[in-house]
């Protein structure tokens, strides 16, 4: 009995290197050649940053499993099957990468390596990165299908793919839709992109009928397997084998031209396991092998691609497709479908052929041959035949299964007239190989470039060039050349005519189609009315029916039904117009006479829906719609009119459900209604879209917007616009011809509608109509001067279209001033400089100026993101003069703030959100914090030793941001995450609008609970302690910021740690230089530089005893300040690092004593003796009472330390364990 096969979803973790933000800015890149075709990626934004970091994320993932095969999809990344496992060779038959590691390969940037991805419309797949819709059906057989599906927004096309396991089937199995729900022709190719791991004993399994193949766009050819020339620059002229990896050194692809075969494959020698995919080569020509080569360069992009999974090689199967670019048409509402088989095999080594069901193959070994047959399900009875030259030379009945290998020697010598046949139970072929004949065929020549338009001969030949100029999306060569070329020799030409027409309907230029296809239509009406081809009147319907011409437009479509060629599309759009004009019986007339040509034209099928529900036939309308969602369970237009019928919340809930993508279904939707005129059905999808979280929505309300002008709607209408200009601009880049009309509509109904005017020109400057584009932004600058983009947009114009480069230098300059984070317009103002020769140092400066716009962005997402973030301020930063900037940042995203001994006071050290210093003698919470922090945001510190202790523990896990004016600094003494180089000052201010606005109560709290910590005995005031002192200044002083200035030993520290200094440069010492003596003369240089403020000079007995003859020159000069000294009688940090750390073997750090009050007397100062708290609370009110300078001598006791404090070189958490009973 087969089991029936699992299905489940979950969510999983998978190490993931991040992405950045998409580009905001529209990118056109219209002349970019990206996989031997166009690049443009209008109206997708651009990816350009890869994180280095990896970290766990979150997707959502659907498995399939059954007896042999077990399948992971991720419809988050495309809907790409990132894994796939063989459940009997317990092996992964599909590579499988670890870790989501993306590199910008892709088309719009993020591209990762492994799993199975499917390329369509082109190559890469533009949402190669992007979610998709999925859904989930079980079958009565017990077999599963996986659908996913999108519509993608560059051309309007619809590509769904149903991953398929079925009980007892070791296959997978991938049933392929692509259809084009658009009124115009469009291309597209399909390659499936399976990767499959590769080492020196892998070899790939072409067919052996393929004797050459392909590079890109035939550009080069090699013979197949043995190349014998130069392919990809390297010489293989001494015959090499190119189907083994071990022999490829360099980036190769390779296509295999022509083969009546339905395989290609891959094989391990070393594992005797593989991969093969099979499909019917009617219509899946193309196979296909791409490496990064085995030699250095190829290794270094296995690094940048995948952790530890290795090298890999992409077997790509092309449908409809042979090469890349090789794009095939889709007619208009066409639906193409077919089916791919990916399958896992074992020991048959290079497979001769191959169906779902059965592999085999037959090579020479010794004097016999060996028949090995893998089946993929239980298969009984088959009658397996070998003949040569027409004689059976081994016939055998036998049963296989995916679990055993058939494995026979066969009584021939060799694989000359070679045949095998393999026959069911009632005597079916089901297999059959015969050996090639062996004979040497010719190798293909190159494809040749196309030639010039005035070149080439005919107009025959002009309009095919054109056509496929078209079909290719070629990148530089412009098809209308060819058109125009045609048509200036013969201005009737009917296909050219046509071709022109048609192309001009695509880029929006409906008034100007028109003559041409009238044009076409005469010539092809001048001998009969009625010609062989419909197109020309269908093309013309198109172009009266976008310009609003309904009545010309219908009476254009029903002549293009008069040839059956085009009666799906041409009765559809009749359909369309009589709904719009509210006329159901004639619209049910023609839509089902257009659905008898297209069953699956899945806006057809809601069209009609639409049609049966306004004839309230409502059971009809159910069933019909039932029967569609079982066609496609994403025909969205079916679902909405469900709801519309039932108005069952549930079928609301299902349809939210499936539209993974967000806005982009939504929109799509809407325009399929407003095609029909169906402008109320439009305003519902419009606004149930925008009461939920859908992603980008500010096309969603211009849509809604136009739907209620439409609907007479006007104060309504009003509101909706409003609203509209007031979203975000960013990512908003409309392309569908639907919505010139939208946004016209509204520019054109709201009189001043900047916003919807810059979007307009976005898709008129994506369709290359640029003179309309530069209108339409010229005016929505003229209306809001503010934003920033339609600037830069026009100077883009003005110097690519219009040659006005001086303009456009004022333009963009301008855009960068209104927004200098915007690291795209920076770079494009650069190149723009270099395009006009400005000389390299003028360049240098600018850009050193304002290199720090995409180190600012990722500075503040990850600060954004934070959850246990503490600021460091050093001394940099007290020279930059940013106290405002630090203020206003540690509000706004609540961080904890420390500080090096030189960046006291730049931070105000009563702001609640002070912790104080940090380093060797930092706070318990201080330190605490820092270790423990997820970011550490460092503005102008240098990270010394004495800051930073251990350096490894000190980085340890977290993200340091370091801001630095000084670019030496960066990273010299600590490895940061992310540095941005600038004025500390002038950084935050630009970092500012960046960082969002945060509360971080859980992190508090923790450091309140260290803070609780930390021993303050020494502060209790029942003894005279110099912590008690530092205190006592601080209240003494509140609110006159006096200038402290210390000497080097404990009483810097002690300061440090205990005064509270509001100010910048109000707390002096000399760092980490060890000069003691420093502080009376620098006490006495900060008196003559402000004779205004209170100095206060803070100096152990030790230091005093070096430079004391200044209080003479202080007393001298009439400079009131007061010299705090603290008397120990010893060199206390000297005689602290002995007793901690020496094992109390004290040395040479006991001083003799000295009558301080007496030497200030003599020196003309003042002074007195404090040995009591409240003795030096009278001696401080006498020293700012007295006219002159005053010492007071402090007699603290011996055994006091500085703590906390931690050892040189250990982790700054790692505090010293201080004895107190000494």
């Amino acid at each position: 009995m087969k089991e029936s096969v699992n299905v489940w979803e979950e969510d999983i973790l998978l190490p993931t290197y991040g992405i950045g933000r998409p580009e905001k800015n529209p990118m056109f890149l219209e002349k970019r050649v990206y996989q031997g075709s166009s690049g443009v990626v209008y109206p997708y934004p651009v990816i350009e940053k890869i994180e280095d970091t990896c970290e766990e994320k979150s997707y959502h993932a659907v498995w399939l499993e059954n007896e042999y095969i077990k399948v992971m999809i991720l419809p988050e990344l495309g809907g790409r099957i990132q894994m796939a496992f063989d459940k009997v060779k317990q092996r992964h038959f599909i590579y499988y990468n670890h870790v989501i590691k993306p590199a910008l390969v892709g088309l719009t940037g993020p591209w990762i390596s492994g799993g199975i991805e499917f390329n369509w419309p082109q190559h890469h797949r533009p949402s190669t990165f992007l979610p998709v819709d999925y859904s989930i059906e079980r079958c009565k057989d017990g077999s599963v299908v996986v659908w996913v599906s999108e519509r993608e927004r560059m051309f309007g096309q619809k590509g769904t793919a149903g991953f398929t396991l079925r009980p007892g089937r070791a296959v997978l199995e991938i049933q392929g839709k692509v259809s084009n729900p658009t009124p115009l022709p469009q291309t597209f190719l399909w390659w499936a992109n399976p990767a499959v791991a590769v080492n020196d004993c892998y070899q790939s399994v072409f067919p052996s009928d393929v004797n050459a193949v392909f590079d890109h766009g035939k550009r080069d050819v090699s013979r197949y397997p043995i190349a014998t020339g130069t392919y990809y620059k390297m010489d293989y002229s001494a015959g090499v084998d190119i189907s083994r990896y071990k022999n490829i050194p360099v980036p190769t692809s390779y296509m295999a031209i022509r083969s009546n075969y339905n395989f290609v494959g891959g094989y391990e020698n070393d594992t005797q396991a593989g991969v093969l995919h099979v499909a019917n080569h009617h219509i899946s020509p193309g196979k296909k092998q791409w490496t990064w080569g085995n030699g250095d360069f190829g290794q270094a992009w296995d690094c940048n691609l995948t952790d530890a999974d290795g090298p890999y090689i992409e077997l790509m199967t092309g449908v409809y497709t042979d090469n890349q670019p090789d794009f095939s048409w889709l007619q208009p509402y066409e639906e193409k479908t077919f089916t791919q088989y990916f399958m896992p095999y074992r020991e048959l080594g290079v497979v001769k052929n191959a169906s779902s069901e059965l592999l085999m193959n037959l090579e020479t070994e010794g004097e016999e041959c060996r028949l090995k047959l893998f089946a993929t399900s239980a298969q009984q009875g088959l009658r397996i035949v070998v003949r040569q030259a027409g004689v059976i030379r081994f016939e055998e009945i036998g049963s296989l299964s995916p679990e055993q290998v058939f494995d026979r020697l066969i009584p021939i010598n060799d694989l000359h007239e070679a045949e095998v046949i393999i026959y069911d139970t009632n005597g079916r072929k089901k297999l059959s190989w015969k050996a090639e004949p062996e004979i040497i065929k010719a190798v293909p020549e190159a494809a040749k470039p196309a030639l010039a338009p005035e070149e080439i001969k005919t107009n025959e030949e002009l309009y095919l060039t054109g056509l496929h100029l078209e079909q290719y999306r070629h990148a530089t060569y412009c098809p209308t050349d060819y058109y125009r070329e045609a048509l200036r020799r013969d201005n009737g030409d009917a296909r050219c005519n046509n071709a022109m027409g048609l192309w001009l309907i695509r880029k929006g230029e409906f008034a100007q189609a028109e003559p041409y296809l009238r044009n076409a239509i005469a010539r092809l009406t001048e001998k009969n009315p009625n010609p062989y081809d419909g197109e020309a009147f269908y093309n013309l319907g198109l172009a009266l029916k976008f310009q609003g011409k309904d009545d010309e437009a219908y009476d254009s479509f029903y002549k293009s039904c008069w040839n059956a060629a085009w009666q799906d599309a041409g009765y559809y759009s009749l359909a369309q117009i009589s709904v719009s004009r509210s006329n159901w019986e004639e619209a049910l007339e023609e839509i089902e006479k257009s659905l008898l040509h297209n069953w699956h034209n899945l806006r057809g099928r809601h069209l009609k829906a639409i049609i049966l529900r306004h004839l309230e036939q409502k059971e009809e309308a159910l069933a019909w719609i039932e029967d569609s969602l079982k066609t496609d369970a994403f025909n969205f237009g079916c679902l909405f009119e469900k709801y519309l019928i039932t108005r069952n919340e549930t079928v609301l809930i299902q349809l939210r459900n499936l539209m993974k993508r967000g806005a982009p279904d939504y929109e799509a939707l809407v325009l399929d209604y407003t095609s029909a005129g169906r402008f109320e059905e439009a305003l519902a999808v419009a606004e149930l879209a925008i009461a939920q979280p859908v992603g980008e929505q500010t096309l969603l309300h211009y849509y809604k917007s136009w739907c209620l002008i439409r609907l007479g709607k006007t104060a309504e209408a009003q509101i909706a616009i409003a609203t509209a200009e007031k979203e975000p601009a960013d990512y908003c880049f409309p392309n569908a011809l639907e919505a010139i009309e939208a946004l016209q509509c509204v520019v054109d109904f709201a009189g001043k509608a900047p916003k919807a005017l810059y979007y307009l020109g976005n898709l008129w400057y994506d369709k290359r109509r640029y003179p309309t584009a530069i209108a339409a932004w010229e005016r929505s600058s003229r209306e809001d001067e503010t934003f920033p983009t339609v600037w830069r947009n026009l100077s883009l114009a003005y110097f690519n279209k219009m040659n006005r480069p001086d303009e456009a230098v004022a333009l963009l300059e301008k855009a960068f001033r209104l927004d200098h984070t915007d690291a795209r317009v920076l770079m494009e103002l650069d190149q723009l400089y270099k395009r006009l020769n400005r000389p390299h140092i003028e360049r240098l400066c600018f850009l050193e100026q304002h290199l720090t716009v995409e180190q600012l962005q990722q500075a503040a997402a990850v600060l954004n993101k934070a959850q246990r973030p503490v600021l460091l301020v050093g001394g940099g930063a007290v020279n930059s003069g940013a106290q405002e900037e630090l203020l206003e940042l540690a509000k706004k995203a609540d961080l904890p703030v420390v500080n090096t001994l030189m960046g006291i006071g730049v931070y105000p050290e009563s702001d609640e959100r002070s912790l104080g210093m940090t380093g060797m003698h930092g706070h318990i919470a201080s330190n605490m914090a820092v270790a423990q922090a997820d970011v550490l945001v460092v503005a102008g510190s240098r990270f010394s030793d004495r800051v930073t202790g251990d350096r490894n523990r000190y980085v340890g896990q977290k993200t340091i941001i370091q801001l630095d004016i000084d670019p030496t600094e960066i990273d010299k003494n600590i490895a940061t995450s992310l540095s941005v180089m600038g004025d500390v000052k002038q950084t935050l201010q630009r970092l500012l609008p960046l960082v969002q606005k945060a509360a971080h109560a859980d992190w508090w709290q923790q450091i309140k609970t260290w803070d609780a910590t930390e021993d303050r005995s020494l502060l209790a005031g029942d003894r005279l302690t110099a912590p008690w002192l530092m205190k006592e200044l601080s209240r003494s002083f509140e609110g006159e910021n006096p200038i402290y200035v210390t000497d080097v030993g404990q009483n810097q520290m002690w300061a440090a740690q205990h005064l509270v200094v509001d100010k910048p440069r109000h707390h002096l010492t000399s760092g980490g230089c060890g000069t003691m003596g420093f502080g009376l003369p620098g006490a006495l240089g900060a008196a003559f530089a402000e004779p205004d403020k209170q100095v206060v000079h803070i100096c152990g007995d030790g230091g005093f005893k070096m430079t004391g003859m200044e209080l003479y020159t202080a007393a001298r000069e009439g400079k009131k300040l007061i010299s705090i000294v603290i008397n120990n009688s010893c060199l206390g940090m000297v005689r602290q690092w002995q007793q901690l750390f020496y094992n109390e073997h004290y040395s040479n750090t006991l001083l003799t004593e000295f009558d301080f009050i007496g030497f200030a007397h003599s020196c003309g100062a003042g002074g007195r003796r404090a040995a009591t708290c409240k003795e030096f609370q009278e001696a401080l009110k006498a020293a700012r009472e007295a006219d002159k300078p005053f010492l007071i001598e402090v007699i603290v006791e011996q055994g006091d330390l500085v703590e906390p404090m931690v050892a040189a070189g250990a982790a700054v958490d790692d505090f010293v364990k201080i004895n107190r009973c000494r």
